[in-house]
């Protein structure tokens, strides 16, 4: 590792791995000047044009309170290493969560990506294992590797998501990501895998089959009503008649619960910065961070 990654050693102690995924690796970093604990995602720069739009996507939400917030951007000689902070866990190694629980998750979640959506993103990948607790129990968003925003090129980069998650014939929506929560809130309530009697490769195959979502591919038994009633809502096989991401936070269901914890759905407003060009460096926490040129 010495090595291969020069820049980064000179920084950061790599601590163990905690992650793997197709195109990158996830580690746990000490910052050698102050003993802070990041995690590291190092990615091949093998796609450059797709990791330049991942981190002009992450770029702009640094300060949304539901991402994973970027802290720094190494470079080694082929290799990106994305610095962010750390979180205790996904929620993949929670499930199955309780009723309130779930409905807390779905509204950060949906709070997270209507602000995503005012800004001509869509995530492309919601799912469990990229839905991460912090430290301090705040939900946040992570893996902006598949993400998109419009405006940038001629459209995205590679195919994206994951089969399970996404809706039949569409792809790079922001109504896929509504569709992508919703099968995840049937897993959060349920602890099952949705479609479980389906093999991964049927899964969009069948599915176009239908107009109407064929609900005997549930398990209904631990899902209350009106979570029945949302995800369904999010499930609709017609994008237009799809639930958006405000709707969603205005959903009985999800009111009753968060009003229950006195933890209102998240602001709707949006504020929308500067987009930033991180071709240039960027100055965050007090590092520079890698151009990328």
């Amino acid at each position: 590792m010495e090595i291969l990654f020069p820049n980064l050693l000179d920084k950061y102690q790599v601590t163990k791995t905690i992650g793997m995924g197709g195109f990158s690796r996830v580690f746990e970093v000490i910052r050698l000047r102050d003993g802070k604990h990041f995690a590291c995602k190092t990615n091949s720069m093998m796609g450059d044009d797709k990791l330049l739009q991942e981190l002009k996507i992450m770029a702009q939400l640094r300060h949304d309170p539901g991402v994973v917030r970027l802290v720094a951007i190494v470079r080694d000689l082929g290799f990106c290493h994305i610095i962010m902070e750390l979180c205790e866990g996904t929620l993949l190694s929670r499930l199955p969560l309780g009723e309130d629980e779930a409905a807390l998750v779905v509204a950060k979640v949906a709070g997270t990506l209507q602000r995503m959506h005012a800004l001509g993103m869509a995530h492309n990948d919601i799912k469990p294992g990229n839905i991460l607790v912090g430290f301090d129990g705040e939900v946040k968003v992570a893996d902006f590797g598949l993400s998109w925003q419009k405006g940038q090129g001629k459209g995205p980069l590679m195919r994206g998501g994951t089969a399970r998650y996404m809706p039949p014939g569409e792809r790079f929506k922001e109504s896929c990501d509504i569709w992508a929560l919703g099968v995840t809130l049937y897993e959060m309530l349920t602890g099952k895998i949705a479609y479980e009697e389906l093999q991964t490769p049927q899964v969009l195959s069948e599915l176009e089959r239908y107009e109407d979502l064929p609900l005997i591919l549930f398990d209904w038994t631990r899902v209350p009503v009106l979570a029945k009633d949302l995800m369904l809502g999010m499930l609709n096989l017609d994008k237009k008649k799809r639930l958006t991401a405000a709707q969603i936070l205005e959903h009985p269901w999800i009111k009753r619960i968060t009003q229950k914890y006195n933890r209102p759905a998240p602001e709707t407003k949006v504020e929308v910065e500067a987009k930033q060009d991180v071709r240039t460096d960027l100055i965050m926490g007090g590092q520079a961070s890698m151009p990328m040129y």
